[in-house]
């Protein structure tokens, strides 16, 4: 590959950068989060979760089971408002997200330089700013993505099977968010 060392685990440096961005971004996104029904169908998303309405009535491609069940868990301590915990599901997908761009992009270049910026300005695109604080899949979507992404690189550096079962399982939870997920499942075949 390159000079590089070989990825054996992950560095503690690696996981503390990744717990940090996390942390920061979700309370960013939480203290500029859009209450309620914001975008297209977060009215329906956050009707159906407070209703436990798992089956989307116009059917199963706007059904998103797991947003429904996590959905479903941050509700349960009665602690929040729906219109606002909701939401919080995609400030934590994004979150996630961006973490897992930075451990991406640190796997392939050893650069955590690169791997901040990208983290970084990914984090502050508009359009992902805003599907970070709306009740919608698609923060959920890019957090399995970026992990697909990941454990790809990990498998170039190490060609270690369990990079490829780590890509599989994201796979398959980012399809049980939303069939858009299902485009990479030939690479990961």
């Amino acid at each position: 590959m390159s000079d590089s060392p070989p990825l054996r685990e992950v560095p503690p440096a690696t996981l503390a950068s990744w717990l940090l961005l996390s942390l920061a971004w979700g309370g960013i996104y939480a203290a500029t989060l859009s209450p309620g029904a914001q975008w297209q169908d977060a009215g329906e998303h956050i009707m159906r979760i407070v209703t436990g309405e798992l089956v989307n009535p116009l059917g199963l491609a706007l059904t998103h089971p797991l947003h429904y069940w996590i959905g479903r868990l941050v509700l349960v301590p009665e602690v929040l408002e729906p219109g606002v915990a909701a939401p919080l599901v995609s400030a934590a997908g994004a979150t996630a997200t961006i973490a897992n761009v930075f451990g991406c992009v640190l796997t392939w270049t050893a650069c955590r330089l690169a791997a901040w910026f990208a983290a970084l300005s990914l984090a502050v695109a508009g359009t992902f700013w805003q599907m970070a604080t709306v009740a919608e899949v698609y923060s959920i979507s890019t957090a399995f993505l970026a992990a697909e992404f990941w454990c790809l690189a990990a498998f170039a550096r190490t060609r270690e099977p369990r990079w490829l079962l780590g890509m599989a399982l994201a796979n398959g939870l980012g399809i049980s968010n939303h069939m858009l997920a299902a485009l990479t499942t030939p690479v990961v075949a």
